[in-house]
């Protein structure tokens, strides 16, 4: 059965916000897509110096944060971003595009991971590691604490998921010069596009299938 992506399904509208009390942080800007905000990031909470950064609406990235608070979905995506190296976005956008266009192109996966390599060691983890050693470091916390420490780091926070946002409205632009150009049937599309990059990575099969199918299965039901 071909399943048809329609964007104006994907509505959730998820707050930033702090995790739940005794829930350890979320590490990853792509950990913390469930506690993104859609819209303005000028609305209540968000730290100063930050008036000017918007998000704009995205099919991807509606999809990718509606996906990504279901069931079991943050999980397998974070063990496969943990134990393997594999970035989110990338694993999202090869389901996303199978849902809407099909097989991906070689050569718009070749130029995906070129940009998301890029992206990543440029901007995203320069900004994770500052993040990450902001909260690890307690005596600097302590000190600047009535200077504004945790507001700096709750922007900094704020700046690495618009970073993530950012990725991946280039990633939907790609998209666009390639569309067409699929060979599968969009119910399968998604599964084969998520092999194909895998394989691209270097990953075996027993590495990534368990939860690579795990969040096929799960955008399905979408």
């Amino acid at each position: 059965m071909c399943i048809s992506y329609a964007p104006t399904r994907f509505t959730r509208r998820l707050p930033i916000q702090d995790p739940p009390p005794n829930q350890p942080e979320p590490e990853g800007g792509s950990e913390r897509l469930q506690y993104c905000y859609h819209g303005s990031l000028t609305g209540p909470g968000t730290a100063t110096g930050l008036s000017k950064l918007t998000v704009t609406q995205s099919e991807f990235w509606e999809f990718s944060v509606t996906l990504y608070a279901l069931p079991g979905v943050a999980e397998h995506c974070l063990r496969l971003q943990n134990d393997h190296g594999l970035d989110v976005n990338l694993l999202l956008f090869c389901i996303w595009y199978g849902r809407q266009f099909g097989e991906v192109p070689e050569a718009l996966l070749d130029d995906a991971l070129s940009l998301s390599d890029q992206w990543r060691n440029e901007v995203v983890n320069p900004l994770r590691t500052v993040r990450t050693q902001m909260k690890k470091n307690t005596e600097l916390a302590e000190s600047f604490a009535d200077s504004g420490y945790r507001e700096l780091r709750e922007a900094i926070k704020r700046v690495e998921l618009e970073s993530e946002r950012v990725q991946q409205d280039k990633l939907e632009k790609l998209a666009t010069n390639h569309l067409g150009q699929g060979e599968k049937a969009k119910a399968s599309a998604a599964a084969a596009n998520l092999k194909t990059l895998c394989e691209k990575l270097g990953l075996t099969t027993s590495q990534w299938q368990v939860h690579g199918d795990a969040i096929v299965s799960a955008s399905e039901n979408l």
